[in-house]
Order: structure tokens, then C-alpha cells, then sequence
């Protein structure tokens, strides 16, 4: 049975997500000057290596469905590299589809597909093509 929400749960809730922003925004601002002032990225690029995985994020939250014992989720990935012979870059953006299942020692994957969006120079990352996956 569900629990009332009450004022104080949404209180609870509302403090906990601050506390969640201001976690999770440091990081970001922190790497913005360790791309540019350590890595020498151009401030443009550094930007967007921030926004397009930030923005997708935000656009496309995992989703989860759950049904008494078992769930789906959807969400996004994206994979950022930098080696000698690679610019820092995106070079692997996605989807996943899951499907979990529960019993009494708890919850379980059960399938993950992968969709991929969008590829960039793996050459230097993956041993495996993606465009199979």
C-alpha cells in the first residue's frame, strides 16, 4: 500500500535534492576548469563536452516501470575519451532498454539491448564493433 506524502516527506525530499544539485553540479564546474586549464581544451569545446551529456541527461532521465516483481527502465549513455591518438571527445552515444526481475534475494537483470545513437572514433576504445550491438 502506498505511504501518504505528506508536508514533511516532501520537505525531506526537497532538502535531499538540493543537497543532490550542489553534488552533482561541483564535479562539473571543477572539470570544466581541469578540460580547460589543465588539458588545454578550448572553452567552447569544454563547454559542449559538458552540455551534450548533461543535456541528454536531463532530456532523457532513466524511466522505470515496475510491476510488482518485475521492471523496464530506459536510459542514456555516453562515453567520453581521450587518448594520445584521440582528442577528448564523445565517441559512443546511446540507449539501453532493461528488463529486471525480483525474488527473495532481490532485483536482477534480466535483458539489456543497447541502441546506438551516435559513433564516434572508437578505434582507440572498443575491441568490438558497436554498430553490431
Amino acid at each position: 500500500m502506498a505511504e501518504e506524502l505528506t508536508r514533511r516527506r516532501l520537505l525531506g525530499y526537497g532538502i535531499g535534492s538540493i543537497g543532490t544539485g550542489i553534488v552533482g553540479a561541483l564535479p562539473g564546474l571543477l572539470l570544466l576548469i581541469f578540460l580547460t586549464d589543465t588539458l588545454g581544451v578550448p572553452a567552447g569545446w569544454a563547454g559542449l563536452i559538458l552540455l551534450v551529456p548533461k543535456a541528454c541527461d536531463v532530456v532523457l532521465n532513466p524511466i522505470v516501470d515496475i510491476d510488482n516483481r518485475t521492471a523496464t527502465a530506459r536510459s542514456t549513455f555516453c562515453v567520453i575519451q581521450n587518448t594520445e591518438t584521440v582528442p577528448l571527445q564523445p565517441i559512443v552515444v546511446g540507449r539501453y532498454f532493461d528488463t529486471f526481475s525480483c525474488d527473495d534475494s532481490g532485483w536482477y537483470f534480466t535483458e539489456r539491448k543497447v541502441e546506438i545513437q551516435m559513433i564516434g572514433d572508437v578505434s582507440a576504445h572498443l575491441m568490438v564493433d558497436p554498430t553490431g550491438f
